[in-house]
């Protein structure tokens, strides 16, 4: 998995902090934020490139349900975390995103940091 470099790191993105001064924008919630949309977008679209429909996602996220009378269909590949890595690659290497502030480790095992 990809970090965000913290040659990005700026200590103030303007729009957002104008609008929100409490703004919590850390490498931690970018990277979250990234693999939960690497999922969605693997569930309910193309496993290997990302793409999804948008309909499908609206619903899904809209009115919480699978789109299966709109058409969707389970994937028929295993979603894996080698293939959420990839799409969450993706996600990363196309964001414009910068963080407010550093933050400590998100400590998720004995030897699992992020």
């Amino acid at each position: 998995m990809q970090r965000p470099p913290d040659t990005l790191c700026t200590t103030d993105s303007p729009i957002s902090l104008a609008t929100n001064p409490n703004i919590t924008n850390t490498p931690k919630e970018f990277l979250l934020r990234t693999r939960e949309s690497s999922f969605y977008l693997t569930l309910m679209g193309n496993p290997i490139t990302g793409v999804a429909p948008k309909k499908f996602v609206e619903i899904f996220f809209r009115e919480e349900r699978l789109p299966i009378a709109e058409g969707w269909k389970r994937p028929n590949t295993t979603i894996t975390a080698e293939s959420l890595n990839t799409i969450e690659d993706i996600i990363i290497n196309n964001s414009n995103w910068t963080f407010t502030q550093i933050c400590e480790d998100l400590v998720l095992g004995p030897n699992l940091t992020i």
